[in-house]
């Protein structure tokens, strides 16, 4: 007997010994069915994308008799994996439970491993089941990109007689792809409609994607409330469906009417599906009003472009004879007429003229349109701009126009910012970057004080990052910068680059899109000083970014009805740095006046000198940069001046000089900022100073009073008499040359006592607050201690 002989006698006379004594059962793992039996995957062949949940079945077609069945399955883990990644994602199928109780079984599954090794169902009954049907089914989610086989592996029948029933298995294949899902919603409507009269709005919904949209949920809002909302039950690629809502308003106003189209299943590019307009709800009334866009100071022969606006404010179609442009000065007039078209309720007539000034001087500049025969306000038919004309001086602000991006529709800020700056008066100069180039470093912006840097409505790489870094670089060498865009922020999200978050404008990306009517006032500050509620004139591009404050940062304003900051502050006194505005909306989106009003008081905020920004500088000063000089040595005084000024003094970021006023005079001093402590008589120094009135507050002191005046009118006065349980103190600030100086001092020696708590526990803390040149403070004992607390302390003057 040769060897592969005795190896299968061998092989045989085992079979027979473990089935007599262990009782194992040799399963055929695929072997062929005459009557066509057939285990199989269903379905076939699948195509999901990443992150789908979908179940497969396992069915048995062509069976007689079966009453028991057993399978493994197996799958690549990186591909697909269960859902749950447990057993439980196996479910029993409906053939055998259609005829009786059934016994089912699955094995312990291991994460990540891709294979079930047991998966049974057996009758407990003596009937069986005989046709096609399901036998399992199980969950599974796709994990990535990729092609994996659904094996049926070890699989085995059984009929009512425990005979194995032959058949055959055919696999099943799922394919991970990534499909395009793509909603995009249209909103058409008027933008001005007549109030109480029916308004059609037509919403036309297409699908952009690569496959078959099903219950596609869409919601129209009304000031954010719910109108209608309408499902559609399938929309086929590349194709639309378009449907109407009536809308009849009941109030005057501005409506924010919103069209939402809910996301897809694997939809991202959620941009277009959200549109939104603002629809103006005018009265029954005749109405024609004329604005003109005009800089307040102009340099002499240079031209610039005057706006002229004709809007129909009333809701009757309105004849306008003409508008008129008239420029007047002592030694130069000229007049220009238009013929203004027929204009229907809330449409506008725009004419621009180029004017070429001749001479300095001051101009008065008007246009005017005759007055309807039915009109009752004729207030706003005529505008007037009061114009200075001078030689041009040496520009400190540089407006950059950030155009180098893509996904746009209107572009920049650049032209709303040059109108708001003209009619301050500013001098400026303008970096265009498809012009100029992008901005490498820090020095193209170190000569000017205030950097403006508009994207508008750019949404795609803007700000690159070598952009970012002179950005940085020019805010943390002092610079000013108003930065203004709706989704450069998203950008900078969407690339990874968080550094301009964090470091310059201080803020948290946490929305895509605000949608909201507007913006309105958080607090009191300069920079939304003259403003209310501001409603947007134009509909926002993409809606802006949703940010919130973050560290030293604060909100000016907020968009209405969120706690989304549409204006956010870093002052640079609390930082050391420059100080940063950053609006998350486009400009161009505001009315004209309040758009020309918030850049306005960003610049006087940008350039205001005061008792902020010099303690600021103190406090983030290097080293032996700024001097302290205390009272005269020998005055008796004194220990209260070095109390008041050790207390600002160790807030100090770095060591400082220190000195006393009659060691020393002002042109010995070498530091740029000078903080003197002590009254008058007792700072020889500060004597000298309020004697030859340099100071912009000046003590005045007899034997009865102390009087606090400014411009030689009194502004606070205190009885020498008084001074035992109230006092007052000064904190002030001025130049004199290239030297800055800080003034402290109190009336008598529970006044400096006071100034020092309160200046280093109060206004060293709170700086945003405090950005006048001068201040008064008065204490009053409350508690009868004759002692100063903070809580006793008030301010009387500023």
């Amino acid at each position: 007997m040769n060897l592969s002989k005795k190896v299968l006698a061998f092989f045989v006379i085992f079979v027979i010994f473990s089935s007599l004594v262990y009782q194992v059962k040799f399963i055929p793992i695929s072997t062929g069915s005459d009557n066509g039996t057939i285990l199989f995957v269903d379905p076939e062949t699948l195509i999901v994308e990443p992150g789908q949940i979908f179940t497969l079945s396992v069915c048995v077609a062509n069976v007689n008799n079966l009453c028991r069945w057993f399978m493994g399955l197996s799958w690549d883990p990186k591909v697909i994996e269960l859902e749950p990644v447990s057993s439980s994602a196996i479910s029993e199928g409906s053939f055998l439970r259609n005829v009786g109780l059934t016994f089912f079984r699955v094995s312990t599954y291991t994460a990540g491993s891709g294979f079930l090794s047991y998966i049974s169902s057996e009758l407990m009954l003596p009937t069986s089941a005989s046709g096609s049907g399901v036998l399992l089914s199980a969950r599974f989610k796709a994990v990535s990109e990729g092609e994996t086989k659904i094996r049926i592996v070890n699989s085995a029948l059984y009929d009512n007689a425990r005979q194995t029933l032959q058949h055959d298995v055919k696999y099943g294949q799922v394919s991970v792809e990534s499909v395009l899902h793509d909603l995009l919603v249209n909103l058409d409507v008027q933008s001005s409609v007549v109030v109480s009269e029916l308004t059609d709005i037509r919403i036309s919904v297409k699908n952009c994607g690569e496959v078959e949209e099903r219950n596609v949920n869409v919601n129209i809002l009304i000031n954010g409330s719910l109108a209608q909302s309408v499902t559609i039950s399938s929309i086929l690629c590349g194709e639309a469906y378009n449907f109407s809502y009536g809308w009849r308003p009941s109030d005057l106003g501005v409506y924010n009417v919103s069209v939402v189209v809910l996301p897809a299943i694997g939809e991202s590019m959620l941009e277009n599906n959200v549109k939104q307009v603002f629809i103006h709800v005018l009265p029954n009334v005749h109405d024609i009003a004329v604005f003109l866009d005009c800089p307040k100071h102009v340099d002499l022969n240079q031209s610039i472009l005057l706006n002229v606006t004709v809007i129909n404010l009333g809701g009757f179609e309105e004849k306008i004879a003409n508008v008129t442009l008239n420029i007047l000065s002592p030694a130069e007039q000229m007049e220009e007429v238009w013929n203004v078209p027929t204009l229907k309720p809330g449409d506008f007539y725009k004419v621009g003229y180029f004017w070429q000034p001749k001479n300095e001087g001051n101009y008065t500049v008007t246009v005017r349109v005759p007055a309807l025969l039915e009109e009752s306000d004729f207030n706003n038919n005529v505008y007037s701009v009061q114009v200075v004309v001078s030689r041009h001086t040496k520009a400190n602000i540089l407006v950059v126009s950030d155009d180098g991006g893509y996904y746009q529709l209107y572009g920049t800020s650049l032209k709303e910012f040059k109108l708001a700056l003209d009619q301050g008066g500013y001098f400026y100069d303008v970096w265009i970057e498809s012009v100029n180039g992008t901005i490498v470093d820090s020095s193209v912006l170190k000569p000017y004080d205030i950097v403006i840097w508009t994207c508008g409505d750019y949404a795609g790489w803007v700000i690159e990052p070598c952009e970012a870094q002179a950005i940085a670089d020019y805010v943390n060498n002092g610079g000013n910068i108003l930065m203004e865009g709706e989704k450069f922020v998203f950008n900078l999200v969407k690339r990874g680059e968080y550094a301009l978050l964090n470091n310059v404008l201080s803020v948290q990306y946490l929305a895509y899109s605000v949608e909201t009517s507007g913006l309105a006032p958080s607090a009191a500050h300069l920079i939304n000083e003259g403003l209310g509620e501001v409603y947007w004139m134009t509909v926002p591009t993409r809606y802006p970014d949703g940010v919130v404050p973050i560290g030293a940062a604060f909100s000016a304003m907020h968009y209405i009805g969120t706690n989304y900051s549409a204006v956010t502050v870093v002052d640079g006194s609390e930082t050391g740095k420059g100080s940063v505005v950053y609006y998350s909306f486009s400009l161009f989106n505001l009315p004209i006046e309040s758009r020309n009003i918030l850049v306005e008081n960003c610049i006087r905020w940008f350039n205001r000198w005061g008792v902020s920004v010099v303690l600021g500088r103190i406090l983030h000063a290097p080293c032996e940069s700024v001097s302290f000089v205390y009272g005269d040595f020998a005055h008796g005084s004194l220990e209260c001046d070095l109390m008041a000024g050790g207390m600002l003094y160790s807030l100090l970021a770095e060591e400082q000089k220190q000195l006393f006023a009659d060691e020393v005079n002002m042109t010995e001093l070498s530091t740029n900022i000078v903080c003197l402590f002590g009254n008058p008589t007792s700072n020889g120094i500060v004597s000298l100073l309020n004697a030859t009135g340099n100071l912009p507050i000046i003590l005045y002191q007899n034997n009865n009073t102390c009087v606090i005046a400014v411009e030689n009118r009194t502004i606070y006065q205190l009885s020498y008499t008084d001074l035992a349980n109230r006092s007052a103190f000064v904190v002030q600030t001025c130049k004199i040359g290239n030297m800055t100086l800080l003034v402290v001092y109190g009336l008598d020696w529970r006044g400096m006592w006071a100034a020092g708590l309160y200046l280093s526990r109060v206004i060293c803390r709170n700086l945003r607050d405090y950005y006048e040149p001068y201040y008064v403070f008065e204490w009053a004992d409350m508690n009868g201690d004759l002692k100063p607390q903070v809580d006793e302390i008030v301010k009387v003057v500023c």
